[in-house]
């Protein structure tokens, strides 16, 4: 009985030592940034887990992006940080973080008819195991 115990504890171990091995491998391949993007990088925000409209990203984003200046800059920027852009519904968003906890800033914006900027809100998502 004794060495049934411990062979299912040490494969429960190595399972585990597997587990948060290939996380870290995966958290350092490039597939999520390990850090937030530059326009953010001094943020101070105050993480919860689900989605949440933050106000002070919104002021960070309404100093970059001023209202009535082109959509364009606003875009451009953020696809060079490494946003993932939805033109179609004027949202991006960008995650970084591994295991345990994955953050994601978004972005929201309004047009005028001439591509300027409306409006523009930052939110955010905590999500951890």
């Amino acid at each position: 009985m004794w060495r049934v115990v411990v062979s299912i504890s040490v494969l429960l171990l190595l399972g585990l030592a597997a587990y948060w091995g290939i996380s870290f491998w995966y958290g350092r391949s490039g597939i999520r940034p390990l850090d937030p993007p530059a326009i953010a990088q001094n943020a101070q925000f105050e993480w919860r887990h689900g989605w949440r409209s933050e106000p002070k990203w919104t002021a960070m984003l309404k100093r970059a992006f001023p209202l009535g200046s082109e959509v364009s800059a606003l875009e451009d920027r953020l696809h060079r940080e490494g946003f993932k852009l939805d033109a179609k519904r004027n949202t991006a968003e960008y995650e970084w973080g591994g295991q345990p906890c994955v953050y994601t800033l978004r972005v929201d914006w309004a047009t005028t008819a001439d591509r300027k900027i409306a409006s523009v809100n930052g939110g955010y998502a905590l999500a951890c195991l």
